[in-house]
């Protein structure tokens, strides 16, 4: 009687797979085949919404209908919204996730859906609601095609204020008196982080970025999670950074 029921149980969970598996062999291709972006692409980063019609299926009725609205380079714009309004299916269709049924989404004069969709992806960065992390290190989840070097990362997470939620991750201050006047007030904060780094490499260094992560960053506190999140994302230095929900959870 036993060994039935296990069999039996076993045989829901094969065909359970096998849904799955079906499931994911019926799910229409995106599109590769488009145009590659310019090389520099976005180089300024302005963003029009124009006509935006959103759904989820072809079938189901519109989540956004007849957006519009403009974004110029360094703005700072937030989208307000009560639950299940559209704000997460705006970023999904931002990323081309989900594709828009209606309208145009134009980033820096450029319609991004004649684009190859991995291209566009990369030239824009998201923090999601839920931080997603990678089983390795702190260093492989910030830069996992090894194209940065520990000056940068560590500037990353500096700037992310880090050490305010991991002891023993602390910087001596740079002086910044003589610097130039006609150095902008971010160029003197990024120099300034730099400047910080050099202090904190010889030292934490390895610890730092050899921390080790789990699957899901379960090790860390919710708060870590998403600051690591946030510094992968001002690593590339990206002209639009999106923050979907960022302070969910904490």
């Amino acid at each position: 009687m036993a060994l039935s029921i296990q069999r039996y149980a076993n045989l829901e969970q094969g065909m359970e797979s096998v849904g799955r598996v079906h499931s994911y062999s019926t799910v229409d291709t995106e599109n590769y085949n488009d145009s590659d972006p310019p090389p520099a692409w976005p180089t300024e980063g302005a963003l029009i919404i124009h006509d935006l019609v959103v759904r989820h299926a072809p079938h189901l009725p519109p989540v956004l209908r007849g957006v519009s609205f403009e974004v110029q380079r360094s703005e700072r714009v937030g989208i307000i919204g009560r639950t299940g309004a559209g704000k997460s299916s705006f970023v999904s269709a931002l990323l081309r996730f989900l594709e828009a049924s209606e309208g145009e989404i134009v980033v820096d004069g450029i319609d991004i859906s004649t684009l190859k969709i991995d291209h566009s992806r990369r030239r824009l960065a998201l923090i999601p609601q839920q931080p997603v992390l990678f089983q390795g290190t702190i260093r492989s989840n910030l830069d996992p095609f090894h194209e940065h070097d520990d000056h940068e990362l560590l500037a990353a997470l500096q700037s992310c204020c880090w050490n305010q939620v991991t002891p023993g991750f602390h910087a001596v201050a740079a002086e910044n008196a003589s610097r130039p006047s006609t150095e902008t007030a971010s160029s003197i904060e990024v120099d300034a982080v730099e400047e910080d780094t050099k202090h904190l490499l010889p030292d934490n260094s390895t610890t730092i970025s050899e921390t080790p992560v789990s699957q899901g960053g379960k090790n860390l506190s919710q708060g870590q999670r998403q600051l690591v999140c946030l510094a992968r994302a001002i690593i590339t230095r990206p002209k639009i950074l999106i923050l979907d929900s960022p302070s969910q959870g904490r």
